[in-house]
């Protein structure tokens, strides 16, 4: 399993994570990432690791999104 931890913060409203995972992640009303499937204000999840998740964990500008390898 992956711990995923997003930075609200730190996000500039790019578009990538929404794009390349939208089962996990999407925006807020003014752009800024959320989790798709959790309330509002949940800023670390449990999922199984994938390359698509490492892959825009990477991929990040802003490195709102980070990952910790249980």
């Amino acid at each position: 399993m992956t711990t995923i931890f997003i930075y609200p913060d730190r996000c500039i409203a790019c578009g990538l994570c929404n794009i390349y995972n939208p089962e996990i992640f999407n925006y807020h009303d003014t752009g800024i990432i959320k989790f798709t499937t959790t309330s509002q204000n949940q800023l670390i999840i449990e999922k199984k690791h994938t390359e698509k998740v490492l892959f825009i964990s990477h991929k990040c500008p802003a490195h709102a999104i980070i990952l910790k390898e249980a």
